[in-house]
Formats: C-alpha cells, structure tokens, sequence
C-alpha cells in the first residue's frame, strides 16, 4: 500500500520499538509520498482527502527524536504544497519543531485562515504563540497558578495580556484574564471577558460555568441558569454543573428539578460533603 498513512503506522511502530532508523526511514518514505499526491493531486481520487496522519505522528516525535538531514528536507520541501488545512497545521507544528521558524508561521497561518474545528484552532494558535512570545508555555504556566495562589494577581493579568496582544483569539489567555479580574473583585470586566472568550470560542463548558457564577452572585439565577445548560450539553458528566444547575434551580423555586440536579450531582461524585450538604436541604424544602 502506498498510502501515505501505511507508512505513518509503520513509523509509529517502530518507534514505540525504540527503532528509530527504521521509523525514519518509514517516515521517509510516508513524506515523499504526500510530497507525490499534493504536487500531482488530480492524480488519485482521494486528494480532497486529509493526507496529514504522519505530519500529526512526526510532531510528536520530533520533540523526542532529532531528524535525519534527509526528513527535515523532505518536511520542507512540502511548504506550501499541501491542500487541507489540517495538513497545513500538521506541517507546521513539525517545522516548529525543527526550528524552521518562518516556514511554520506560514504553514500555520494558512491553516489558521480556513474554518476548522475549535482543538485544532486551539493548537495552531498556541504554536504561534511558542515562536512569537519568548519561553511562552512555562510564562503561560507561571500566570495560571499566580492567578489559582495569588492574593493579588497583577503579574499574571499582565501576562495575558501580552499573550492576547500578539494573537487576540486564544481564548484560554481571555478565559483566564477574566479569572483574574474576577479575583480583583471586578465582576463586570471579568463577565465582558468572559464573554469574549466566548465569542472566540463558544460553548466552553468552564467559561459557561464561571459566568453562571457570577451571574448568581449579581441575583440573576435565571440567566446563570441558561449558561449551566448550555455547559451541560458538552459536558453532561461534569458534577460541579449539575450542582450549580440544582442550586439555580433552588433559588428560582424549581425545587423538582433541583432535586433531579443534585441527584445527577452525587452519582457523579458521591463523596462530596458540599453535594450531600445540598441535596439535604433540598429533600427537606418543601416549598
């Protein structure tokens, strides 16, 4: 079999054998034939298709292994060839890894240009991010417990705000800004923040569960609500959302569904005092 990702599999094996120059060789092989199928694509009927399996297999690998003078060519000579976007982010996370910086921002931002889906959005973007912002993962760290221990987490805010000037739709740096203002006693620049992350990103189940909180914490249960909901609906198994739907639920008299919430809530976690704590209180209101 030809197929590019026949080779990918046999690469992937033969690593996790500990054979490297045969995983290389494998890779080798896998490379030259996308660099055949996007150069001369009208050619096989499949070349709409993602062609990028051994592109995601080589990102992770090179991270471990440094690559033969002969794959890193074959990596660079594919720039600019390829046709899927998912490929493109493929390609340039290994040339990130290569230190071909120029070409990797490249393939990147062509992939980053097409509408994908929200993960891979998420990992082109944070790979900008490492050869834009200097030593940016263990900072990206840094902030985020600062902003977890911190009494006063100024250093962390500015730190997402650094992040968010070089690329402004990594929602996780808004997700956290908001948390941060959110700790300064700020609740209406943490609830606009929050709400920006999630334009940039919807349906996140802990932005939505961050701006059910607030939202009670300002007596709107009926609008916290909402938010939970709609958490819930990606993350059904998610214990913390069913509890703060049951105590929505309480504060807006719906103690029927509050009792169901809680109910789901305790199945999940059932050593939790604070559940117990809660579903108490419910079977014993009977208002």
């Amino acid at each position: 079999d030809g197929h590019p990702d026949f080779f990918a599999h046999l690469a992937r094996l033969a690593f996790s054998e500990e054979k490297v120059d045969e995983a290389w060789e494998m890779a080798l092989r896998g490379l030259r034939r996308i660099y055949e199928r996007s150069a001369r694509s009208s050619e096989w009927e499949d070349h709409e298709q993602d062609l990028g399996l051994l592109l995601r297999y080589l990102s992770d690998h090179l991270q471990d292994h440094p690559a033969p003078p002969e794959v890193v060519e074959a990596l660079t000579e594919l720039a600019g060839q390829l046709r899927v976007p998912e490929d493109h982010l493929d390609l340039g996370h290994c040339l990130r890894h290569l230190g071909e910086t120029e070409l990797a921002r490249e393939e990147l931002a062509v992939g980053l240009a097409s509408d994908i889906d929200g993960e891979n959005r998420d990992e082109g973007i944070r790979g900008l991010l490492t050869m834009q912002v200097e030593d940016f993962e263990r900072r990206f760290v840094v902030a985020v417990d600062e902003l977890a221990l911190e009494p006063q987490p100024e250093h962390a805010i500015e730190e997402m705000q650094v992040f968010l000037g070089v690329q402004p739709e990594f929602w996780p740096a808004l997700f956290f800004l908001a948390v941060g203002y959110k700790r300064l006693g700020d609740e209406d620049k943490a609830l606009d923040t929050f709400a920006e992350a999630l334009a940039v990103s919807p349906s996140q189940p802990e932005v939505l569960f961050e701006m059910g909180e607030l939202f009670d914490r300002r007596g709107n249960p009926k609008r916290a609500l909402e938010c939970v909901e709609e958490a819930l609906q990606s993350q059904p198994d998610e214990p913390k959302l069913s509890a703060a739907m049951a105590r929505y639920c309480e504060r807006l008299g719906r103690i029927d569904e509050a009792r169901v919430a809680i109910a789901s809530a305790i199945e999940l976690d059932p050593d939790s005092v604070e559940y117990q704590a809660l579903r108490d209180r419910l079977f014993t209101n009977d208002s």
